[in-house]
């Protein structure tokens, strides 16, 4: 909720006077009222650009971010001048307004006590474009990441690469990259927030390289902008393409997630991948929060009352199960307590009698059963504090796989497996759990991940088989991948 958070801004230097307009739906907003929302309008969701600074002040603890290579200027490499302005003169009066000497913040900080490097674009300073200042400061946090061995996290908000520096820009994409490379060989997480807009060379390089990416609602997230792409092919883009929704769809991020959500996620994530200490893998089973936002699992766990038994050697039970859910509706009176406590007992123990002597065509009728527990069911009832993921990073996101991480009896474990649905409409939205090929690759993904922090994998098999399409030959079902 948002006033889990401090105001994004100190109250006395909000005036009470001043409004904004949002540029989505057009409502006015008292100034003081919107950054105690995190400046996200109230009425149709509309996330305002953040500052650096006011980023890193929703995200990390009070009090615990220590800002590094705060003096690191730039230089004008190329001696630019274009028609209007001089880039030296450009970039000095760029610092006086943003107050900041480059379009990125970095430092190291802690969130609910666990150790991070931070890296914050600024799209206030020229665009947060990236010139080789920015490439420089990225590449020394990560290397301090990987000197003290603990996460990354990089917030982007850019608009490409800086033309005013030309090459000395453009290979700032290589070197970020290569960095990233290194950390990632290390061992140690990167998790990338996306926020609006992130475009160019920064999409094209380190802003996707995340082993999570998480982005934020609505964002711009492209690699050329929508004006770019209508010039060029001469047509209008449909409504919603190249925003952070269109990447969820299309297999590109993890997650899309509310401002308000933001520190609680990578909250648990560092929580899940934290190399800073082998005993942060030994997580509390109670250490999990509540988890109804963000659960993959749609119907939770059925009551006694709710459950339903329709197979012929399964009646005796149904009778039971009836007379639980009338005596529950009569009221809180003793005798009804009593018995409720009772037919639960003979429930239980009629249950056990029953389905421990099966015969082979009654086991086979409840493993066909219709109502068997799903995926998302199993994962609900036996792990702590899933997370889903989603996306093959190539093409798109197969709701016939779900999967990502979670605890189970304290230790840190990736999950994935098939989903069939529940009813008519869900079965088709996860075509009866029937994967394509980037539902493989979505779990190829996820399998490299475990392979990489060291996690366990649990696999949970539900499927009648790969779907069998053109579309998915086309796009290598057979495949072999390594």
């Amino acid at each position: 909720m948002p006033g889990h958070f401090p105001e994004i801004l100190p109250p006395q230097i909000v005036p009470e006077n001043i409004a904004a307009k949002c540029p989505k739906c057009k409502e006015i907003l008292i100034e003081r009222e919107r950054c105690r929302n995190l400046k996200v309008c109230p009425k149709c969701n509309y996330h305002f650009r953040l500052t650096a600074r006011e980023r890193i002040e929703l995200l990390v603890d009070s009090d615990s971010f220590v800002e590094m290579d705060a003096d690191l200027t730039g230089v004008d490499p190329l001696c630019f001048v274009s028609q209007s302005q001089v880039y030296a003169e450009k970039m000095a009066l760029e610092r006086k307004k943003a107050g900041i000497n480059e379009a990125v913040i970095t430092g190291y900080a802690t969130i609910e006590g666990r150790a991070l490097i931070l890296g914050v674009m600024d799209f206030q300073f020229i665009g947060g474009s990236m010139g080789s200042v920015v490439g420089e400061k990225l590449t020394r946090a990560i290397e301090l990441a990987i000197e003290r061995r603990i996460p990354l996290l990089i917030a982007s908000a850019s608009g490409g690469a800086r033309m005013q520096e030309g090459l000395y820009s453009l290979m700032q994409m290589a070197k970020t990259s290569a960095a990233l490379a290194a950390l990632s060989e290390a061992g140690l997480p990167y998790f990338s927030l996306l926020t609006d807009p992130t475009t160019g060379g920064v999409t094209a390089s380190f802003a996707m390289l995340g082993d999570v990416i998480l982005a934020e609602p609505g964002g711009l997230i492209c690699f050329a902008g929508p004006r770019v792409i209508e010039q060029f092919m001469h047509e209008k883009l449909p409504e919603g393409a190249v925003s952070a929704e269109f990447l969820l769809q299309h297999g590109m991020v993890d997650r899309i997630v509310q401002r308000h959500e933001l520190r609680l996620v990578l909250a648990r994530l560092l929580r899940f991948y934290s190399e800073a200490d082998p005993k942060h893998r030994i997580l509390r089973m109670n250490e999990a929060m509540d988890e109804k936002s963000l659960s993959a699992a749609p119907g939770g766990v059925k009551t006694i009352e709710s459950q339903e038994y329709d197979l012929e050697f399964e009646q005796p039970l149904m009778k039971l199960v009836e007379e639980i859910r009338l005596l529950s509706q009569n009221g809180e009176k003793q005798e009804n307590q009593l018995r409720i406590q009772q037919a639960t007992e003979e429930l239980h123990m009629r249950m056990q009698e029953i389905y421990s002597h099966l015969n082979a065509w009654q086991t086979l009728q409840v493993a066909r059963h219709k109502k068997r527990p799903r995926t998302s069911d199993y994962i609900h009832l036996l792990l702590d504090g899933f997370l889903e993921l989603h996306g093959d990073r190539t093409f798109g996101d197969d709701k016939a796989i779900i999967g990502g991480v979670a605890t189970f009896n304290g230790q840190t474990v990736i999950v994935l497996g098939h989903q069939k649905g529940y009813g008519v409409k869900d079965q088709l939205f996860r075509n009866f759990g029937m994967p394509h090929p980037e539902g493989y690759r979505k779990a190829h993904r996820l399998m490299q991940m475990a392979r990489k922090f060291k996690f366990p994998v649990i696999c949970l098999i539900d499927t009648p088989g790969a779907f069998p399409g053109l579309a998915d030959e086309e796009r290598g079902q057979a495949r072999k991948r390594r």
